[in-house]
């Protein structure tokens, strides 16, 4: 595997790994509120797990978004973190 790639490659696997670690960052709210405020989001209660479940959704895209800013795509040239953090052209078929 061409060098220039498999560091892509990694640069790749650990931007995933980030954003997918936000997500479930971001879901941990919805524990929060679960116990904050039981009377309202409590699954025993009518509507509290569909309301759980639209916290739990919004909050994995609030963090999704947090991370995104804060790490933009590894394939826009901004992960500096690897040598040669975008795929050889010859690689994707460019």
């Amino acid at each position: 595997m061409v060098p220039e790639f498999k560091a892509w490659l990694e640069s790749l696997g650990r931007w995933i790994n980030g954003l997918l670690r936000g997500v479930i960052a971001a879901g941990a709210n919805t524990l929060l509120v679960l116990f904050a405020d039981p009377e309202h989001f409590s699954p025993s209660v009518s509507g509290g797990l569909k309301h759980l479940g639209m916290i739990a959704l919004w909050s994995g895209i609030a963090g999704a978004a947090f991370y995104l800013k804060a790490n933009p795509t590894p394939w826009n040239g901004t992960d500096r973190r690897a040598v040669g953090s975008q795929p050889p052209k010859d690689s994707i078929g460019m």
